[in-house]
């Protein structure tokens, strides 16, 4: 039952997970133990702005954490983007959890990139890849995503050179992420999407309906630059039909 409602994503779920333990405990006289918690903490985690919440039920623990608990928190605290205490508050986990001896996993430590990226922390998301034995294609995307909030200059330049570095095969959802960085970062929009359309063709990807609508959402930012959006209606060749929500460029 708490496996159910941690992942049915219903804005109830949270507080019926916490019902749920006290009922095992006052009706059942059952103390839950680390999975049952883990199952609660769940459900903080997979809505949005729990990340306090999450950590006062980790605080009343009757079992001890794991390293799923302390994962299962940040992520909580990673889906709390009005918590501007969100960062400290996992790094501060991350460091009670090694003092009590407990080995970080890979979701952890994916769980901690997802943290930074979503805040442009490209350098704390790029440290955490010493943590990670063999670092995955949604690892490296992840990192992308936090050149694409970064607002930095050299966004671009920095995530075409881990693309270019990365030790797992790109899929599409890395190309599409890169393509968000070229949108939401300074730099000479049409020539850099020149370089990533080489480069997904040459990986041999298949571009979806995201990459198009990713394509027209960088076009519209670019200022001074020829045909833009010709760009995109030449690559494409008349696939638009299928596309929702287009946005056209101002060029």
């Amino acid at each position: 039952l708490l496996h159910c409602w941690s992942t049915s994503k219903r804005r109830e779920a949270a507080q019926k997970t916490i019902e749920l333990l006290k009922k095992m405990h006052q009706q059942f006289n059952v103390e839950p133990d680390t999975v049952a918690y883990n199952a609660a903490l769940l459900a903080f985690a997979n809505d949005f702005n729990r990340g306090k919440q999450a950590e006062q039920l980790l605080r009343v623990m009757t079992a001890p954490p794991n390293t799923v608990t302390y994962a299962t928190c940040i992520k909580a605290w990673t889906n709390s983007p009005g918590s501007p205490e969100a960062v400290e508050r996992s790094e501060a986990l991350v460091k009670e959890m090694l003092i009590g001896g407990i080995s970080p996993s890979a979701i952890l430590w994916s769980n901690m990139i997802s943290l930074y990226a979503r805040r442009g922390l490209v350098e704390k998301a790029t440290d955490i890849l010493k943590h990670i034995e063999q670092p995955n294609v949604i690892v490296y995307t992840t990192i992308m995503e936090a050149w694409a909030n970064s607002n930095r200059v050299d966004a671009f330049e920095n995530a075409f050179t881990l693309l270019q570095k990365m030790e797992a095969n790109p899929n599409i959802t890395t190309f599409n992420t890169l393509i968000k960085v070229v949108e939401k970062n300074p730099g000479p929009k049409i020539k850099n999407l020149r370089e990533i359309k080489l480069m997904w063709e040459r990986n041999g990807v298949q571009a979806n309906v995201r990459t198009y609508n990713a394509l027209y959402a960088a076009c519209s930012m670019a200022t001074g630059e020829d045909a833009s959006l010709q760009f995109v209606l030449d690559y494409h060749r008349f696939k638009l039909t299928i596309i929702p929500f287009l946005r056209y460029s101002k060029s």
